[in-house]
Parts: C-alpha cells; structure tokens; sequence
C-alpha cells in the first residue's frame, strides 16, 4: 500500500536522489507472492525498516519478507508506545499529540506531526536512518 521509490527528490545541492534505492511504503502485510518476488528479485529490496509501534507489529503479527533470511529487518518504532492503555486514554494522548503538532508547525500540522518524531523519539529516528545508510 502506498508504496512509492523516493528517487528523483532534489536535493539541496541541486541534484536529486538516487531512484531505486530507497523505496517507502505502508504496512507490508498484504504483499502477494508475486509482490515480494517483484521487490526481492527484480528491485533487489534488500532491507525493512519496520517504523511501526511494537504493539502494531505484535497485533498484525510477520510480514512476508519477514519469512526471508535474505532481506534484513530493522524495528525502529517512531510511534508512541500505546500498551495496555484504555481507548479513553488512548484518545486523550492522540489529541495532546495532534495539539502538539499544531503548536510544533502550525502552518503545516502534518509537518509538525512528523518533527514530534524527532522530539519524541529520535533514538529511534537516528537508528531508522543509520539501518538505511548500512543497508546494501
């Protein structure tokens, strides 16, 4: 779902990045046969960095390229941790959340929901980037 190459972005030198090397998508789940022979053996994908929460990878149980010991899989979870919580709470922190994001950008909540990541958890944002810089 969603999935999409970033190459052809420009870049702050002039240039533009690198197509085919660094694709992004939704959740993996629902990848057929033919789409992991697609992305394994013709793209060449030869890692998964996972940005879900644990929570959502525990639910929604292994993707398929989980299954393939060729392709490398990096857990670095952006999202709040929403463990064992009531949905009450649960919607009290997404709407704390969503205020932050107005507050953190307010000409563009999106952009301010995706900077939270960073003040969140940029353990987990630096760790994402270094599993990308190291892949082959």
């Amino acid at each position: 779902m969603n999935a999409r190459d970033l190459g052809g972005l420009p870049t702050t030198d002039g240039g533009t990045t690198v197509s085919g090397r660094l694709l992004r998508s939704e959740n993996l789940q629902e990848l057929t046969p033919g789409d992991i022979a697609r992305l394994v053996d013709e793209i060449g994908v030869t890692t998964v960095v996972d940005l879900r929460s644990t929570n959502e990878v525990t639910i929604e149980g292994p993707a398929p390229l989980d299954a393939l010991a060729s392709v490398r899989h990096a857990h670095h979870p952006v999202l709040r941790e929403f463990l064992d919580v009531s949905d009450t709470v649960k919607a009290a922190l997404l709407t704390e959340a969503a205020e932050a994001d107005r507050e953190r950008y307010p000409d563009d909540p999106m952009c301010g929901h995706y900077l939270g990541y960073l003040e969140n958890r940029p353990e987990e944002v630096v760790g994402a980037l270094r599993s990308i810089a190291t892949a082959p």
